[in-house]
């Protein structure tokens, strides 16, 4: 017998191979779990008397692997493979509470849910990886509706060691009544979480009724915190990778008793600290989300801080979304956290099938498609801070400073439906890479339908032949500008406008003909940070001009969630601060003479 095994521990890292690669191209398994099955092999070399049973019990748990994922592709509708707490079912389609637990699975009844999905093959290869110390990646996968966890565990030693793992060792299911308060808390957080957004008028609230079971399990059954002091060095983490989620961890810490649900209803005001995603101006916050794809790096990062640095036994808790999965940085993390063996780390995986768009995987290439000379289209949705109550981290406000620093890229900023349309047109005949800034602001229409455009050529929207300063400005702004052009007029103060309509290339002679027609005062006025924008492109192509007076808005910090127009006006890039700039501009020039 011992030879035997001898032998088949010599020949281990070609079985594992083989293995692998069957069930690869079979489909019998997904890629991570036909890797975790791979490790799991490789990892009996370091624990012989393991193995030789694990060996014998091989066939046992590959014919539990393929009844398992049958039982998921065949289940009828409302069923799932719930795993820990079981406290599956609620409203909204949300299933699964027990994520964060562990060992243990059962069959449960899922009200609303969609259909149970095929994830549940590598059941039987996590008790594997498991038991197999040396590679503690193991995945539990819940179909559906629901969720997936990824936790990395610690070897069995390290969990005797660790008194945090004791959840982990002495899990047990919860007893009726605690699954039911349970249910009864993730509710409460639907209700308040749409009653927030209903409120803002802005927000997510199926994405936030999705998660409801998983915060409720995660901070009433889970997670090792003090409710009147967040930012508790000792307390366990949560990132909340899917940010527009915001309202639904806003109404955890109402739940907590830590937040009063009166301030749930002036979520995304302007004066107000609940923003719509998540920032650390809030104390239940630790890092800003809402860009997807970058929680889960971050959470490895605080993860990695726990354990090598701190020292401490608190954990980190990462809540990601299935739409940002698709995300490079996402996998690049879940790498990183495997290498360092993160077993502090629980990366959580909200599968509600509610994604707002496909897969990004471009992603940030744009450099090396500039040196390659491809030609690409984009298009930016939320610049500059018309995006309003979703707050900072969904406010592109450097975007223009990142394209005008390729060489070959083309900018266009238009202003207004027909502009829009046309500078579509123009980009898919334009070579090179091409960005298309758009807001979500509503924009009334400027131009005629059958107004001319050209990359390169700005258009004089407002002008009169007394005008005493030119004002150039973009998007959201020149109709700011143009509706403080209409109010001067009443002040016998003439201004001419700008609309430049690409910033790159930027139509420098018709700017410098025109400011000198207005005694050399120029004023520009962008949605973006002062740095990179129209304001310093225009400052760069006037910098051998003599004579000029130049003048710029922009947002000169990180905003926060409000109204558009409010934070139009915060920010000093409305009408009445372009009215004000201007009438500062003539005053200053009168009492210069």
């Amino acid at each position: 017998m011992f030879l035997l095994l001898d032998e088949a521990f010599k020949n281990i890292q070609m079985s594992a191979d083989t293995l692998y690669e069957l069930f690869m191209n079979h489909g019998a398994l997904q890629l991570d779990s036909a890797h975790a099955l791979r490790m799991g092999l490789l990892s009996l070399r370091q624990n012989r008397a393991l193995g030789g049973l694990l060996l014998a019990l091989l066939p046992c748990f590959l014919l539990l692997a393929y009844c398992c994922r049958f039982f998921c592709a065949n289940a009828p509708t409302g069923m799932v493979l719930d795993t820990g707490a079981g406290a599956a079912g609620g409203a909204g389609g949300a299933t699964g509470a027990g994520a964060a637990a562990g060992a243990g699975v059962e069959a449960g009844g899922a009200s609303g849910a969609t259909e149970a999905g095929s994830g549940a093959g590598p059941l039987a290869l996590m008790m594997w990886a498991w038991l197999c110390e040396e590679h503690p990646a193991a995945w539990i996968c819940q179909g559906g509706a629901t969720l997936v966890l990824l936790a990395l565990f610690a070897s069995e030693k390290e969990k005797r060691e660790t008194q945090h793992f004791a959840f982990m060792e002495d899990y047990h299911k919860p007893d009726q009544q605690t699954v039911q308060a349970l249910r009864n808390i993730a509710n409460r957080l639907r209700i308040n979480s749409i009653k927030a957004t209903t409120a803002a008028g802005s927000g997510h609230p199926t994405s936030c009724c999705s998660v409801a079971e998983i915060m409720s399990v995660l901070y009433f059954h889970t997670m090792k915190y003090r409710p009147e002091d967040p930012r508790n060095f000792n307390s366990d983490r949560l990132v909340l990778s899917k940010g527009h989620a915001a309202p639904a961890l806003y109404s955890m810490w109402v739940e907590t008793g830590f937040l009063k649900e009166s301030e749930l209803l002036t979520l995304c005001q302007v004066d107000c600290a609940l923003e719509g995603h998540p920032t650390p101006k809030q104390q239940i916050v630790d890092v800003a989300t809402g860009s997807l794809g970058q929680g889960l790096g971050v959470a490895c990062g605080m993860a990695y801080t726990g354990k090598y640095f701190d020292k401490s036994s608190y954990r980190v808790y990462c809540l990601l979304g299935d739409g940002e999965m698709s995300e490079g940085a996402v996998w690049e993390a879940m790498s990183f956290a495997s290498y360092y063996q993160l077993d502090n780390l629980v990366a959580i995986m909200d599968i509600n099938r509610l994604g707002q768009s496909d897969s990004a995987p471009l992603q940030h290439h744009l450099r090396m498609a500039a040196i390659s000379e491809s030609n690409i289209n984009l298009c930016g949705s939320h610049c500059g801070l018309s995006t309003g109550e979703e707050g900072p981290t969904m406010m592109g406000l450097e975007d223009v400073a990142m394209f005008r620093a390729l060489p070959t890229a083309t900018i266009f900023s238009p202003c207004d439906g027909v502009s829009t349309e046309k500078a579509v047109e123009l980009a898919a005949s334009t070579k090179g890479v091409c960005y298309i800034r758009t807001s979500r602001h509503d924009c009334s229409i400027i131009y005629n339908s059958n107004e001319d455009f050209h990359v390169g050529q700005a258009k004089v929207v407002f002008q009169s032949k007394d005008d005493q300063v030119t004002v150039v400005a973009a998007g959201v702004t020149l109709h700011e500008a143009m509706a403080a052009a209409e109010h001067l007029k009443k002040e016998r103060i003439s201004v001419r406008v700008i609309d430049p309509f690409t910033i790159k290339p930027l139509d420098v002679k018709t700017i410098i003909d025109h400011t000198r027609a207005t005694r050399g005062r120029i004023l520009t006025v962008e949605d973006h940070y002062y740095e990179g924008g129209l304001g310093e492109a225009v400052s760069s192509a006037m910098v051998n001009e003599s004579g000029f007076n130049l003048h710029r808005l922009a947002v000169s910090h990180v905003p926060r969630s409000g109204k558009p127009q409010e934070l139009l006006k915060l920010y000093g890039i409305d009408r009445d601060s372009i009215t004000q700039a201007i009438r500062k501009m003539i005053s200053s020039s009168t009492n210069a003479k």
